[in-house]
């Protein structure tokens, strides 16, 4: 089961409707992801001749995906949280716990 397949399934168990209006983030999250993979295959930084490190464009392009990425995730636990027994963000603790902080 993908990462998208897991959150659809997760967000179903909140709210059916929800779904519907979170849907398109979940296909970005997913595009996001995919990009972050191919960002990764070019060199990040260059050394130039007097020995000075240069950030190159993919470095900046793959710290942008991933703040989209992280924005996306945090509007995500924002509109689809609840809480547990103990004041313990239910969803935010379902997610992390299966794709990480």
């Amino acid at each position: 089961m993908t990462q998208k397949e897991e959150l659809i399934k997760l967000i179903e168990n909140v709210d059916k409707e929800l779904l519907k209006l979170v849907l398109p983030l979940l296909d970005e999250l997913e595009f996001i992801e995919k990009q972050i993979e191919e960002t990764k295959k070019f060199k990040f930084l260059l050394s130039n001749k007097k020995g000075e490190t240069i950030e190159t464009s993919a470095n900046k392009t793959y710290f942008k995906f991933i703040d989209r990425k992280i924005s996306i995730r945090k509007f995500l636990v924002s509109i689809i949280s609840g809480q547990t027994d103990d004041g313990e963000d239910l969803v935010e603790k379902l997610f992390n716990e299966k794709f990480g902080k």
